[in-house]
């Protein structure tokens, strides 16, 4: 539990029984999610999602197997170049929060 408290500490958030979810941004723009007793049955979950400085490309996908070729392409097809965040480069990819 020390360790939860320290990474909740410098974004002013608490976690105790009374709340025991806690979604939290840290200084350096990761997110972090954490999740105790009695909410998390098998003992407490962390989860840190940090964040790449730069863009991903579909070849970078593909090496890491992510989509294969052909599931790239199709989604590629499918969502067209420009939009959904395929293509900015003509061959990157950039989740968007758009609908």
């Amino acid at each position: 539990m020390n360790i939860i408290e320290k990474i909740l500490s410098p974004p002013g958030r608490r976690i105790n029984e009374a709340a025991p979810m806690v979604d939290a941004r840290l200084a350096d723009g990761s997110r972090v999610n954490i999740i105790i007793p009695p909410l998390a049955l098998d003992g407490s979950m962390v989860t840190i999602r940090k964040f790449s400085k730069s863009a991903l490309t579909v070849q970078d996908l593909i090496n890491f197997g992510t989509p294969d070729e052909r599931m790239a392409k199709s989604a590629a097809e499918y969502f067209g170049k420009r939009r959904h965040g395929f293509g900015q480069d003509d061959d990157s990819f950039r989740p968007t929060t758009e609908s």
